[in-house]
């Protein structure tokens, strides 16, 4: 599995500069509340059918939940490296 890499703000920062794609895997519910700009949600059941569609397999992949406390992102990462990502990494926003 893969480490997490990035804080708050290197997640802010590469997502402002269109270095990385973002996934949050909360329920859309949370998603409509809030999200950050340019993610993309995707729960953790849509992740086969949606990131083969939504994502570029070229591109680094961060995926995030709301805390530390949250298995969701990681969960998540470890399926798109199933999938094919070979740059992916969970972390949380808060």
């Amino acid at each position: 599995m893969p480490a997490r890499l990035f804080d708050r703000q290197e997640v802010f920062r590469l997502a402002e500069q269109e270095m990385a794609q973002l996934v949050e895997v909360l329920p859309r519910k949370t998603y409509e509340q809030a999200h950050l700009p340019g993610a993309e949600q995707m729960g953790l059941h849509q992740v086969d059918e949606q990131a083969p569609k939504q994502l570029d397999t070229s591109r680094p992949v961060i995926v995030y939940c709301a805390d530390q406390l949250c298995d969701l992102s990681p969960r998540a990462a470890t399926r798109l490296e199933q999938l094919g990502f070979t740059q992916v990494w969970p972390t949380a926003t808060s």
